[in-house]
């Protein structure tokens, strides 16, 4: 997703989005066990994340990786749900699992003060040409302006989604 042309048209999509949504939105992906910030657009507002290109965030606690997750064949994501087990005992792999089943079925994840007090995360996927997850649209903000609870979640995602479906057309046209 980067180099010359295509990454003059991802940053134009990513600047609209974010003017769409009123909140930073940020193309996250998938390296070595953690999602990274690959690209990012902030918003006007005085207060919002301090997340730069290059961060990288936990699969579990991050509305980008359990996107990511939910989107993992069972095999590879019961290894891994046994991997934060291990750390983070066995209640918390069963919600987790709960929360990725309902996560595929609805195509979105939020991320509710639990990577950063304080601020909320909505994330679509943006597909490959297989239809495989290759990286998450997200919008985040203050809580105190960017709710995810309830309806407002589904809101969010619904802006978000058909500027993933232009990152998805712009991949497939690499």
């Amino acid at each position: 997703m980067a180099g010359g042309a295509m990454m003059a048209e991802r940053s134009l999509l990513l600047r609209q989005a974010t003017e769409n949504i009123g909140e930073t939105c940020n193309i996250v992906v998938h390296d070595h066990g953690t999602m990274v910030i690959a690209d990012r657009v902030e918003s006007n507002w005085a207060v919002r994340a301090a997340f730069d290109v290059g961060t990288r965030v936990p699969l579990e606690t991050s509305a980008s990786g359990k996107l990511f997750l939910s989107s993992l064949p069972k095999a590879s994501k019961s290894r891994i749900l046994t991997a934060i087990a291990k750390s983070s005992g066995a209640d918390k792999r069963k919600k987790l699992q709960k929360e990725l089943d309902a996560i595929r079925a609805q195509g979105f994840s939020v991320d509710d003060q639990i990577l950063q007090e304080g601020m909320a995360a909505v994330a679509v996927p943006i597909k490959d040409s297989r239809g495989r997850f290759c990286a998450a649209l997200s919008a985040q903000g203050a809580t105190f302006r960017f709710s995810v609870k309830g309806k407002d979640a589904e809101k969010h995602a619904a802006m978000l989604r058909p500027f993933a479906d232009q990152f998805q057309k712009l991949i497939g046209a690499a």
